[in-house]
């Protein structure tokens, strides 16, 4: 049984990483293709539409998974609920935006909204599957987003003619390739008969799902304020030109955000399954749960190494020559998400123990020591400085998670010893 779920565990793994690596391969192209300044302004978009990310959906595939682990019946009618209500939520932002559709700014506000939404819907077709225990159709569906979403905006670059491509352009087919990958998410929910399910509209468990994301909520605005206000500053004190430098070097460092991401999924189900098994004591979950913490961050490390080895060996290929001082930051924001994975870790144990709130009280004040630091940093030391400053929040970020889960992991037993 072990040996068959560590193969699970290992599928997921590596169907994962492969397909959320693939559109760095295009990276280059699309940088050189843009250029420095429209490659600034194509990030800024990309930033618009990670705001939106944050609201849209609310988080509430985590609230799913939390109600799956805890009472293992009912979670596909509870999902199909969310499901109803965020379609009928964003059907009416749309309508309601077509009032204000030819103001430009409103256009790429309903584009950014648009990517979010069909992101959130992805990651609840992903959720369902892992539950469903779907190994091929998981894998099937993250090589097919990975695939749409890398080659469109390529193919972009590569028949569009170099005066008429500019960011804009190239974000307006990036939303066409999420409407693709939309359509290719309600098929695969509608196999595996999610649709069947009559769904959970109660007001107690509805509430109760949307009031558990808050923290959630929180937690991601804390990570987008660390993640993207650095770019408006940037773009305020310093210009175009040292965002586009910052925002490659960013893409390129985010590779370990993007393995820890799915690191992270893969060690949710494992930690939530290891506090929930009622046949052991709680003490000896708790122990269970922090070995594994411990050997998913020395599976990050080692990921954080062999980044540093691809961008030694192949900054040559991957930055353009206009691009060269983005190698640095790129070190720099891939240490600083390496960070971020291993905090990453401490949370789904947080979630289970019932200690939410904790997350956005912690949220909340990261945010507000990163605001600053970012805004004197970056006028110190420009793009150089946003790379630090993001450094030092996460550092932060995962000392104070880890050391809290723990003492939260030990009292959480302690009380039932008690009892």
């Amino acid at each position: 049984m072990k040996i068959l779920a560590l193969k699970r565990v290992g599928f997921y793994l590596t169907s994962d990483i492969v397909s959320k690596l693939a559109p760095f391969i295009i990276l280059p192209y699309i940088a050189n293709g843009l250029g420095i300044v429209e490659f600034g302004i194509y990030s800024l978009l990309l930033t618009i539409s990670l705001t939106f990310s944050i609201f849209i959906g609310f988080n509430t595939q985590n609230a799913l998974s939390i109600y799956f682990f805890r009472k293992k019946r009912g979670w596909s009618r509870l999902g199909r609920g969310l499901f109803n209500i965020w379609l009928y939520s964003f059907a009416f932002l749309s309508i309601a935006s077509l009032f204000f559709f030819s103001l430009h700014w409103v256009r790429v506000t309903w584009l950014s909204a648009l990517i979010a939404y069909c992101t959130w819907n992805f990651q609840l077709l992903i959720t369902v599957l892992q539950f469903k225990e779907s190994l091929l159709l998981y894998a099937i569906a993250q090589v097919f987003r990975s695939v749409v979403l890398s080659l469109i905006p390529a193919s972009v670059v590569y028949y569009g003619h170099p005066d008429a491509i500019d960011a804009y352009l190239i974000f307006i087919y990036l939303t066409l390739a999420n409407i693709i990958v939309y359509i290719f998410t309600i098929y695969i929910f509608n196999h595996v008969g999610f649709f069947k399910e009559k769904p959970e509209l109660r007001k107690s468990i509805i509430i109760w799902a949307l009031k558990f994301s808050i923290p959630t909520v929180l937690n991601a605005s804390s990570g987008w304020a660390r993640a993207s206000f650095d770019r408006y500053i940037l773009v305020t004190l310093v210009g175009t030109a040292a965002l586009g430098i910052y925002s490659l070097g960013f893409q390129y460092g985010s590779i370990v955000g993007v393995v820890g991401i799915s690191i992270s999924r893969v060690s949710t189900n494992i930690l939530l399954k290891c506090l929930n098994n009622k046949l052991i004591p709680r003490l000896k979950r708790v122990e269970g749960s922090l070995r594994i913490i411990r050997g998913f961050v020395l599976l990050n490390f080692f990921v954080l190494l062999i980044f540093f080895a691809f961008i030694y060996f192949g900054q040559t290929i991957f930055f353009p020559k206009a691009f060269e001082h983005s190698v640095w930051v790129s070190y720099i924001v891939g240490i600083a998400f390496f960070f971020q994975s291993c905090a990453s870790l401490a949370t789904p144990c947080i979630q289970f123990i019932s200690k939410n709130s904790f997350l956005g009280f912690l949220a909340i004040g990261l945010s507000i020591v990163s605001l600053f630091l970012v805004f004197f940093s970056i006028k110190l030391a420009a793009h150089t400085g946003a790379s630090i400053a993001f450094l030092f929040v996460w550092v932060l970020h995962a000392g104070i998670s880890l050391m809290w889960v723990h003492k939260f992991l030990k009292i959480w037993a302690n009380t039932r010893l008690s009892q």
